[in-house]
């Protein structure tokens, strides 16, 4: 029976209680001693009623068709509706007599209640289990809505659906000692695949994620790309490996959803934050969600995740996973053996698993690669010979076994240098695949490098036979074309390139025929074009070619294609009504961008211009240009500033855009730039006013946010005529900036102590009485980092304040980075609960006395203590010298100790001190320790 079939049966259960409750009303009327009987059918009669059409209800709803019919139910409204029909007709005989006679006894009357009770029950078990359902399935699309995301960024993402795996019979080890390390109880919670570029890591990774994915055990994946918008940069990794949780663990939603209602932007918090709320948290909460004792996350290409810090940050996070338990949550993680990353593991020293692909034997790679090359070989010449004629069909034995050895030869220890030769091979548009292989075997005769002998067959053939003139004319075209493509953020369609560069599409895909196998060409005009490997970009913006441009013509230089783009962006935005006014025809100043549909916003702001609105910038300050007065960027803020301010808050970007304003502040030409300096520095003050506002509804960008800016802003001044003339009487403002950069509004009820951090735009808010300690950044006025559940007494926070000192679980010392909560290092020795710790002036050592008896020393370097002395609870540790060779302590007794922090030696003892001398030792201290004994009143 189908959902249908399951209503028709509901549609007669409520026909038969109309029934029930009109032979009820007659029999209320005729039998004398019936009605309190009847009074009893009627009132359960009336509940029953309530919940069928309840239940009729929710299967008419969307998601509760598929979720409510089952068997069970089925089942449950079949046997009311049976019970219903005979109790029908045992009233429908009684009220047959001349005068109605009430059929039933008291005792019968018990037991039929008792029966509907019974079936009632049976549906609202089933009706609350699926209830359950359909309230997670609610709670899941809320989350999935909200949370902002990198698009394709999984294994399985269609645009990475031309991807290899490993093909069977390869990778066997790695792919074993990985597998292994999934399901070991003893294993570590990372695993850090590490090999160099082209080593063949990402088809690992997506071959091991296929894997878990197979096993049920598969939580998450993360494929970072340089290149491709949000997949290049962590802003958007957490909140997408949660989507993804969410997809496959729907118990986690109710809670993610809280979170997401009181951190509505919490893809701007710190990473910490964000693996803590998004992920540890609710994961701890629903432990009994998952139906492995494993739960894995893959995270691919750690180095193409952006900055430098990033990837430092990024594995400190990670490291948190260790302390999961049920699912036991795991990381394998890929990378190039980049030094921030390894800094970043150094840092978890003994926290990870790791394998380095380097340290593969030589003959397991040239296995492997011999394998794939047989493979590949083998399909382009069947695919050859079945698009040819007899004539021309290439021999069974074709390249031969010695041709295959050398092709092999070539490629080890690189994968990417095998797949592309492959991909040269197979391109119709170079030549039959013998003419190719020919042509590449002379660059090999040539003795070129694995990535010179890839790449080079490929370019040259742009320009072989040419004239210098042509040649020189094709070599622009490529620097201008493919240098584009290269240097995007990410990657655009052939429609988009061309709007953007200013050229036809036929040009772009002239340009592209030739490159197939070292670009990922689309059939049509509106799927993006994307590098096949990163190798390609890096072997043509590689700074050693720039010596021998004889040799390597199409090397690129990366800062002057970024200097194209930049104006192409420019040019593109400031053409007729690319960008105006009230662009997607909203009329309403108050309309709120939540009203508005993606797809009004894509038809009126297409890709190339929401690429131009998002990443001039970007280009801008990539590039070797400066700002100064009147050049490119003053005239198109001077024009269309409130235009691409309202479009980017139409694109959901208003706050990113406080941050590009601060990154053309930084490209100022100071002696040429004091125009449009204060031009910058008033937009930042106006959006900053604004951007909440702007966030909701964009074109309050012309009514309000001119409004409410001082009269004299410059930005007020130079768009006056945008305020609406509806506007009659506008409300006074002052005449400039307040001084006030900003208010930061902590809801915190909590009395604080603010900690300045040197030579940076960040302070700390530290809970005197315990809670939330903050770490805001004044720039944006936001919160940048949360530390939980903080006792004052319980941490010291560093003097340069970056860093901050837990006494944790009472016998550790924690050292963690303020603004990621990064764990730096830890520090066990004390046996009793720790009562006071104090860093040194220059933040490399830092005291702690215990309760064991013993204060101790230590050396950020060294993971046990560099001295150690007794100490009473009730002494007083009140701190080092500038120069950090002595601790001044104060015993219960009033004898003043100076100690030595490098050994443990005892430098000064003095007895008996008045109270009254104690702060003057503390002064002395501070500016410098005596070597000689002191003087003191007794």
């Amino acid at each position: 029976m189908d959902v249908l079939g399951l209503l028709a049966n509901i549609s007669q259960v409520v026909d038969l209680l109309i029934k029930i409750g009109v032979m009820c009303s007659i029999y209320c009327v005729d039998v004398k001693n019936a009605p309190q009987d009847v009074r009893k059918l009627l009132k359960e009669v009336d509940r029953l009623t309530a919940v069928v059409k309840e239940l009729e209800s929710l299967l008419r709803s969307p998601k509760g068709a598929s979720k409510l019919e089952s068997q069970p139910l089925r089942q449950a409204v079949f046997d009311l509706r049976k019970l219903l029909a005979e109790l029908v007709a045992k009233l429908d005989l009684g009220a047959k007599h001349s005068r109605a006679i009430w059929p039933f006894k008291r005792r019968d009357i018990h037991d039929i209640i008792a029966a509907i009770e019974r079936q009632k029950a049976n549906i609202l078990m089933n009706l609350n289990v699926e209830q359950t359902s359909i309230l997670l399935d609610v709670h899941q699309d809320f989350v999935l809505s909200k949370l902002r995301i990198a698009e394709a960024a999984s294994f399985d993402a269609n645009v990475d659906s031309e991807e290899s795996h490993c093909l069977p019979g390869t990778r066997t080890e790695i792919i074993q000692q990985i597998k292994h390390w999934s399901t070991s109880p003893d294993s570590k919670s990372i695993f850090w695949l590490n090999g160099m570029a082209g080593t063949g890591k990402s088809t690992i990774s997506r071959t091991v994620a296929r894997a878990f994915s197979k096993d049920g055990i598969l939580g998450a994946s993360f494929f970072f790309k340089r290149g491709e918008g949000d997949r290049g940069r962590t802003t958007f990794l957490i909140t997408t490996l949660t989507a993804q949780l969410v997809r496959r663990m729907p118990a986690l939603a109710p809670q993610i959803r809280r979170v997401l209602e009181f951190e509505p932007q919490i893809h701007e918090k710190p990473l910490s934050d964000q693996f803590q709320m998004l992920i540890l948290d609710p994961l701890k909460q629903h432990a009994g969600s998952w139906q492995s004792s494993d739960l894995l996350i893959v995270v691919d290409a750690l180095d193409e995740c952006g900055l430098e810090e990033s990837m430092r940050t990024l594995i400190n996070v990670l490291s948190n996973a260790q302390y999961t338990e049920s699912p036991r949550l795991k990381f394998f993680l890929t990378s190039r053996p980049e030094l921030p990353i390894r800094l970043g593991f150094e840092d978890i020293s003994g926290m990870y698993d790791n394998m380095l692909l380097a340290v593969v034997s030589t003959p397991t790679i040239e296995h492997d690669i011999e394998l794939f090359m047989r493979h590949q070989l083998d399909k382009i010449k069947q695919d050859y010979n079945k698009s040819v004629t007899q004539h021309r069909k290439i021999s069974d034995d074709w390249p031969g076994l010695a041709i295959i050895h050398k092709l092999v030869a070539t490629a080890i220890p690189l994968f990417i240098v095998a797949a592309t030769i492959c991909r040269f091979l197979n391109d119709r548009r170079l030549g039959g695949p013998p003419h190719q292989l020919k042509r590449l075997l002379e660059y090999r005769d040539a003795k070129l490098s694995g990535l010179d002998m890839t790449y080079l067959p490929v370019l040259d053939r742009l320009t072989a036979g040419l004239s210098l003139s042509n040649k020189e004319e094709v070599m622009n075209k490529f620097r201008y074309l493919i240098g584009s493509i290269i240097t995007l953020a990410k990657p655009l369609s052939i429609r988009s390139l061309a709007r953007i560069l200013n050229v036809s599409t036929d040009a772009v895909e002239d340009q592209l025929d030739v490159l197939h196998s070292v670009l990922g060409v689309p059939s049509d005009l509106d799927t993006p074009v994307r590098l096949l490997h990163l190798s390609f970009r890096d072997f043509l913006v590689d700074s050693e070619k720039q010596l021998d441009l004889e040799r390597y013509p199409f090397w690129i230089n990366e800062q002057e294609a970024h200097a194209r783009l930049f104006l192409q962006c420019l040019r593109s935005l400031s053409n007729d009504h690319v960008l105006r006014e009230d662009i997607c025809s909203l009329r309403s100043p108050g309309t709120l961008r939540s009203d508005i549909s993606q797809d009004t916003i894509d038809a009126c702001l297409p890709d190339a211009v929401q690429y131009a609105c998002t990443y001039w910038v970007y280009h801008l300050t990539s590039s070797n240009r400066s700002i100064c007065d009147h050049d490119e960027t003053h005239k198109f803020l001077s024009i269309y500033l409130l235009n691409w301010l309202e479009a980017l808050s139409l694109m959901g970007q208003s706050a990113e855009s406080v941050h590009m304003v601060d990154d053309l502040l930084h490209k100022l030409e100071r002696p040429k730039a004091q125009v449009i300096g204060k031009f910058l520095r008033d937009i930042r003050r106006f959006i900053l006013a604004s951007v909440v506002t702007l966030e909701k509804a964009p074109l309050q960008i012309y009514s309000s946010a001119l409004i409410f800016a001082p009269e004299r802003s410059i930005v007020r001044q130079m768009y006056k005529a945008s305020i609406p003339t509806w506007l009659r009487t506008l409300p006074a403002m002052p005449l400039h900036w307040d001084p006030c950069l900003a208010t930061i509004a902590d809801q915190s009820t909590s009395t604080v102590d603010l900690i300045t951090v040197p030579a940076s735009d960040r302070f700390i808010s530290l809970p005197k009485f315990g809670g939330e300690m903050k770490v805001w950044d004044i720039k944006s006025a936001s919160c940048i980092a949360i530390h939980s559940h903080v006792l004052q007494k319980s941490v010291r926070v560093s003097p340069d304040g970056t860093e901050v000192l837990y006494m944790m679980g009472h016998k550790v010392l924690q050292i963690m980075e303020a603004a990621t909560r990064s764990c730096i290092g830890e520090y066990r020795g004390h046996t009793d609960t720790i009562t006071c710790a104090v860093f040194s002036a220059d933040g490399l050592q830092f005291a702690s006395a215990s309760k064991d008896g013993t204060l101790r020393i230590w050396n950020r370097s060294f993971d046990k203590p560099v001295a150690t002395y007794e100490f009473r609870e009730s002494d007083e540790l009140v701190g080092f010298s500038p120069d950090g060779s002595t601790i001044l302590k104060i015993s219960d007794r009033r004898i003043v100790q100076l100690l030595s922090s490098r050994v443990t030696h005892y430098q000064l003892v003095i007895g008996d001190v008045l109270s009254e001398v104690i702060p003057a030792l503390a002064i002395l201290l501070a500016s410098g320790t005596p070597s000689q004994p002191l003087a003191m009143p007794s």
